[in-house]
């Protein structure tokens, strides 16, 4: 890097970070369907074509922290994303959006089976979620409840547990940039010059004054 001249925090930088955060609302937006509230190793409801009636799971991260309760977003497999939409001030459609095709989150039936179809089984039945149960009404039937029971993502008539998290954007943990100087230096016949730069080895990032205030690349 060129020899250091001294070493000073000089400033602060707030990055933020898509996640999927635990919430107790259903609303307009995307969610994530997990089986877990806390911090470990859980799942999301995904889309699965050879699964039964489509459904399968995908394996999540999930972190609890000062910002709450939460997934990263860059770990959540488009095939977990829900899309929730308002049918009526009751409730909320469910769909998913995989390789251009809209598949729709539905329970239904006699043995009240959890289905993903690409064919909306029942456009005047809807979602709701109340004290951690996702209920699926609308219909003279008994309301069918999303669950995690067995391994697998399925449903019932009578009512279970289930969470859902909500994509957003926190301000992650500042990173205070530790910044090395490092002087400007001519060039020669057998080595590379360089101007004048500012290195923070936390970050790896490269700055063009002591303030950090502008980014740079090394050539």
């Amino acid at each position: 890097i060129g020899e250091a001249v001294y070493t000073d925090t000089k400033s602060v930088d707030v990055t933020e970070q898509e996640v999927y955060m635990l919430t107790d609302t259903l609303g307009e937006g995307e969610y994530i369907i997990v089986n877990i509230n806390e911090a470990g190793e859980g799942y999301a409801l995904a889309y699965d074509s050879t699964g039964t009636n489509n459904v399968g799971k995908a394996a999540v991260t999930v972190v609890t922290d000062d910002n709450g309760t939460y997934v990263l977003a860059d770990d959540v497999t488009a095939s977990s994303v829900v899309d929730s939409a308002a049918y009526s001030t009751s409730g909320y459609t469910l769909t998913m959006s995989i390789d251009g095709t809209t598949y729709y989150v539905e329970a239904y039936g006699s043995t009240s089976a959890l289905h993903i179809a690409s064919t909306q089984a029942y456009s005047a039945r809807y979602w709701t979620y109340s004290a951690s149960q996702l209920g699926y009404e609308g219909s003279t039937n008994a309301i069918h409840y999303i669950i995690y029971s067995s391994d697998v993502f399925t449903s019932q008539k009578s009512s279970g547990t289930i969470y859902i998290y909500e994509k957003t954007t926190i301000n992650t943990t500042p990173h205070t940039h530790e910044l090395t100087s490092v002087e400007a230096k001519a060039a020669t016949c057998t080595e590379d010059g360089n101007t004048a730069y500012w290195y923070c080895e936390g970050c790896g990032k490269y700055f063009s004054d002591a303030d950090a205030a502008n980014q740079i690349t090394l050539a």
